[in-house]
């Protein structure tokens, strides 16, 4: 069975694919959450390091996830909103669609799977929340004592970053889509509503189009639902149980197919690193592939509150004193930060190198 979703829009009639590709290009549009906003990627010290010297962001086997429930989080919501809709519905229309999605489904999202034509997602995670504890608590993790750090990105600036720096690597097969997470279980209902809205008429033109033409080689309304089913499955990467609300995640995913993930295991030329590749994390084998960025697209850091505040005193030039006995206090820690940006190439200003505001006692 073929799991990209152009595989069957490809072979579509074309008013059918154009009706179809207007509700999918709306599903999208109700993801993705709008232009310019900043969205923030909390990591440990450890891995604020080797993000900003390499330029570089892991993406996770969407498999590796911390809910293990999310994917499947859209089964019930997809059937419940189809009944909803029933009486709007073509008969047979509904039937399929109460059908279409089983656990069995979600499988390959929660366990990988061997087949040539399966499509893989890798997930970058990030947030709205500036500086929020939960985050800093669960994302930061390091050492002992060594804080963390988040950093701040123009997110369609990153995305944009994301295809310019990557698309030599990883060819036409590179698929990237992004957006928030929705949480609110109303929210769900009526995204999924509005898309199988659209698609009854869809539907019916399939249904004619079939009857049209009974010895095509292809049915089109089994095009169709193969194109829904793809998209819910895509769709359900974007859909966490409600629990995980304060999060407010954003999220960027990378879409390959399983049959070249070898083939971005090896170096294409000497010198050249792997692009997907194992991590042990957590007493796990954990796959990931790699996806570089621009520095431009950094729009600041921030400072974990666990982060120990190391102070000094740096003379200042005659010209610059604004002090009664000429000394101006500064952070270690935050200028260090500031020149490890500065000499990799990352224009930041030292004010745009800020320390989380949540009090903590020692």
């Amino acid at each position: 069975m073929q799991y990209r979703e152009e595989e069957f829009t490809a072979r579509m009639q074309e008013k059918i694919q154009q009706c179809y590709c207007r509700a999918r290009s709306r599903l999208c549009n109700e993801i993705e959450d709008g232009k310019g906003k900043q969205i923030f990627h909390y990591t440990s010290a450890e891995g604020f390091h080797n993000i900003i010297r390499n330029k570089q962001f892991f993406l996770t086997d969407v498999a590796f996830l911390n809910d293990s429930t999310e994917m499947a989080n859209i089964i019930t919501v997809f059937q419940s909103t189809v009944k909803t809709l029933r009486p709007s519905l073509d008969e047979e229309f509904y039937c399929c669609l109460i059908d279409l999605l089983e656990h069995d489904d979600f499988d390959y999202l929660f366990f990988g799977s061997e087949e040539k034509d399966f499509q893989r997602y890798f997930v970058l995670a990030c947030s709205y929340e500036e500086d929020s504890l939960n985050l800093w608590n669960y994302y930061t993790k390091g050492n002992e004592n060594d804080g963390g750090y988040n950093i701040t990105f123009d997110q369609q600036e990153l995305v944009n970053s994301f295809e310019r720096c990557n698309r030599n690597f990883y060819g036409e097969d590179m698929s990237l889509s992004f957006g928030r997470i929705i949480y609110d279980e109303e929210t769900k209902i009526r995204i999924i509503y509005s898309f199988l809205s659209e698609l009854n008429e869809a539907w019916i033109m399939a249904e004619e189009q079939d009857k049209a033409n009974p010895d095509q080689n292809e049915s089109q309304k089994k095009l169709l639902l193969g194109a829904i089913k793809t998209a819910a499955r895509w769709l359900s990467i974007f859909f966490k149980h409600e629990c995980f609300a304060i999060e407010r995640e954003y999220r960027i995913i990378l879409a390959l197919p399983n049959s070249k993930l070898t083939k971005y295991c090896s170096c294409r030329e000497p010198g050249v690193e792997k692009l997907y590749k194992i991590r042990f994390t957590n007493n796990m084998f954990t796959p990931y592939v790699k996806l570089g960025f621009k520095p431009s697209g950094v729009k600041g850091v921030c400072m974990s509150p666990l982060c120990e505040k190391y102070v000094t005193e740096y003379r200042l030039r005659e010209e610059q004193i604004h002090t009664d006995d000429g000394m101006e206090m500064r952070d270690v820690l935050q200028y260090g930060v500031h020149e490890f940006l500065r000499i990799y190439g990352y224009d930041l200003k030292y004010s745009q190198i800020k320390r989380s505001e949540i009090p903590l006692r020692f």
